[in-house]
């Protein structure tokens, strides 16, 4: 396991700052949560970004790319947002296109299993304004994604491609500002998982010259552990990506004593029907 330092590419402080003032009415503000002392030799947080909407992250980029698009009249609002299915992308387009009063078209490969409660997990495209299907693979559905933003005016958001990078990665950023104002600048290393890119640098890109942000890796197995222990120790719901950066600071970081690490629990797409059930009654049971 290794703990790789996360360049900031071309995205800077300034980038991030502006995204946070563009998104500051629409983003949720996820909490901060001290693990107890005793585990571990450092002060180690989690931040709780599984619980922005849409599940994860991904929503900051998604925004920030659309509201600065609505200031430069950069599409046609009366054609929304258009994107391919993939669930993380898909989802955070959606609850956008929700948020703002715009429609969505959501382009989805045959293969793609969207039908709510299919797979446990939420379903995005059952809440698009359109959903077409088309013959093929996901590559095929992001070519007719881009078709149809050429055709129509609609703003194209496919994700972590050249052209949305910088946004996505600036509108990540914002979690590091928020982390700075949680912990009043009492920070020194911030730990994001390894499939977590643009959250990565985006948090570079916020914090660079005051804290470290490093890159987690686990094995799937370890992962694994990590997300039963979240759930049965704290009632945290995470998926498997999310997961890696606590088992990493289990299994493969051993923070130095008194180190400040805020590690970033950056998505929940995951399958309800795979989260083991609670051990103690529902609050409805008790209120029976």
């Amino acid at each position: 396991m290794v703990a790789t330092v996360i360049a900031t590419g071309m995205v800077t402080r300034n980038d991030v700052e502006a995204a946070a003032a563009r998104t500051r009415n629409v983003v949720r503000h996820t909490p901060l949560t001290l693990v107890e002392s005793g585990i571990f030799p450092a002060t180690v947080m989690l931040k709780l970004e599984q619980l922005q909407h849409a599940g994860g992250y991904p929503v900051r980029g998604v925004f920030n790319q659309v509201v600065a698009g609505l200031e430069r009249r950069a599409f046609d609002p009366d054609a929304g947002l258009v994107t391919a299915y993939t669930p993380a992308v898909a989802a955070a387009v959606v609850h956008v296109a929700r948020r703002l009063d715009l429609p969505v078209t959501v382009f989805a490969p045959a293969s793609a299993d969207r039908t709510p409660g299919g797979s446990g997990k939420p379903s995005p495209a059952a809440n698009a304004s359109t959903t077409i299907t088309v013959d093929g693979t996901l590559a095929d559905a992001q070519l007719e994604a881009e078709r149809h933003a050429v055709a129509t005016g609609a703003m194209h958001c496919p994700g972590l491609t050249p052209e949305c990078w910088a946004q996505m990665v600036a509108g990540a950023g914002t979690v590091g500002l928020e982390l700075w104002t949680q912990t009043l600048g009492q920070l020194d290393t911030v730990v994001v998982p390894e499939r977590a890119i643009a959250l990565a640098a985006g948090i570079s890109a916020a914090l660079a010259g005051h804290v470290r942000v490093v890159e987690a890796t686990s094995t799937p197995e370890r992962c694994a552990v990590a997300r039963h222990d979240l759930w049965h120790e704290r009632r945290i719901a995470v998926d498997d990506v999310a997961a890696c950066a606590y088992a990493f600071l289990v299994d493969g970081y051993h923070p130095a004593d008194g180190e400040r690490v805020a590690v970033v629990l950056s998505s929940a797409d995951t399958a309800p029907a795979t989260i083991p059930a609670p051990l103690s009654p529902s609050l409805s049971a008790l209120s029976a």
